[in-house]
């Protein structure tokens, strides 16, 4: 079967490189181009082995296997393969098999060695599951064993060491094409490189509804301006319902200017959900005299249920906080306190952001984290992130999340780090293989003609 490739796609698929990246804008392809590259090792190689990886299981299932699935169905009818939902793997009928791992979890990356394997989204992830999948990277006659990171880039991460993008430099900006060495390649594309598979506008919409930050590194695929940013953004996920609320604060950050290029009052309330999750149930700013601020105040008390409030306590503010104690006695009303050094409160409240427990809808809320360097230029308004950085200190004071709670490590039930590690590699071994020696004997598909295209196949 004959399949058209952009670019930067067949550059990425075509790779001699042993590790190859495709990073660079939303929607450039790249994932699409990792699976079909992990299916061509997977066909011209039987008995293979290849591993699918994504940080968490939700996006594993959710994007990064569809997308997986969508490139096999459409290179092979449905009884050259067998999908294994309960071992969350697939094998063709020439006995190689494919496996879809999360990477949040090392002893899931422990078992069989490798002929490939694939890193969605691989900024998010660390770098110690790159090299424990590096490590695995050994199976035994596949003459071909490829290592692959796909994702946008996160600055001068991990991934950007790990390939030498620092050295990766022409005059004006990162090389498209930079080749590390003897076993390293990575390849830059633009959102615009696969325009021709987009809707007309949808870059256009983008710009006009993201920051100039978001849009030069999700859009433009930039690998600068990065390497400070404070808050894990890629750690963010939106949210399609609230669940169950624990519990539910809010925090104000008042303003007095009532002038346009002055800060903003900012409210932000958050929810600690039953699933453990911290919710942004809304958090708003905008000018407003002192009366109006305790009407905001009021209404959001009213609507969303707050049970415990801040308000920064700095000289007027406290009035603001005497007001809500007052009109509304059964709420618990917390003193925040200020700090001048913005960069150090919000470092404080970084961690939650990067455990991947906070869920936000917020536009104008993530334009803010992303643009909060401690090296930002301008004055950009960052009112709704102090609002947020005072509510997730009263998160932790007040509102412990239950699934945050330290769980007993597996290390500590064996006696020896190196029984710990055979009990790994037998229960995944078992896992993998059991499912593997359940597959019938599937038909031969001598009739296809995997050499329309040995470019590909």
């Amino acid at each position: 079967m004959q399949i058209e490739l952009l670019n930067h796609q067949e550059t990425f698929v075509t790779a001699p490189q042993q590790y190859v990246g495709l990073f660079g804008g939303v929607g450039n392809g790249k994932t699409w181009a990792m699976c079909l590259k992990g299916l061509q090792l997977s066909t011209k190689f039987p008995d293979n082995l290849g591993l699918v990886g994504r940080l968490t299981y939700p996006e594993l299932r959710d994007s990064t296997k569809e997308v997986f699935m969508q490139v096999l169905r459409k290179t092979y009818p449905e009884r050259a393969f067998k999908e294994n939902r309960a071992e969350n793997s697939v094998q063709l009928w020439n006995k190689s098999t494919i496996i879809f791992r999360h990477l949040d979890n090392q002893a899931s990356l422990l078992g069989p060695n490798l002929g490939w394997f694939g890193i969605d989204q691989a900024e998010e992830a660390d770098q110690e599951a790159f090299e424990t999948l590096q490590s695995r990277l050994r199976r035994e006659r596949i003459s071909e064993l490829k290592g692959m990171v796909v994702g946008n880039p996160r600055g001068h991460d991990w991934v950007y060491e790990k390939f030498g993008m620092k050295d990766g430099w022409n005059e004006f900006r990162h090389e498209k094409d930079w080749i590390h060495g003897q076993n390293y390649r990575m390849i830059t594309a633009p959102t615009s490189a696969n325009a021709v598979n987009l809707p007309t506008n949808y870059i256009e919409q983008l710009k006009e509804s993201y920051s100039n930050d978001w849009f030069n590194r999700y859009v433009l695929g930039s690998w600068d301006g990065f390497e400070e940013q404070i808050f894990r953004i890629e750690k963010i996920r939106g949210y399609d319902l609230l669940p169950k609320m624990l519990t539910v604060l809010t925090a104000c950050d008042p303003a007095i200017s009532e002038k346009d290029e002055a800060c903003n009052t900012a409210f932000c309330t958050l929810g600690i959900g039953e699933d453990g999750y911290i919710y942004d149930i809304e958090t708003i700013a905008g000018h407003w005299p002192f009366i109006e601020q305790i009407n905001q105040a009021n209404s959001i008390i009213e609507r969303l249920k707050t049970t415990y409030f801040g308000v920064e306590d700095v000289g007027y503010q406290r009035a603001l906080a005497e007001a809500i104690r007052l009109s509304h006695p059964h709420i618990n009303v917390h003193d925040c306190k200020a700090d001048r050094d913005k960069i150090r409160r919000a470092k404080s409240i970084s961690h939650i952001i990067a455990s991947g427990k906070f869920r936000t809808n917020n536009k104008e809320l993530l334009n803010e984290m992303i643009s909060f360097e401690p090296t930002a230029k301008g004055k950009a308004k960052k009112d709704r992130v102090d609002a947020l950085v005072h509510c997730c200190h009263m998160v932790q004071q007040f509102a412990p999340i239950p699934s945050m709670a330290p769980e007993v490590p597996l290390h500590m039930k064996f006696k020896t780090s190196a029984e710990l590690f055979f009990y790994q590699v037998q229960e995944q071994e078992k896992r993998e293989m059991q499912g593997i020696g359940q597959v019938e004997q599937e038909e031969q598909f001598g009739e296809l003609n995997f050499n329309v295209n040995p470019e590909y196949y």
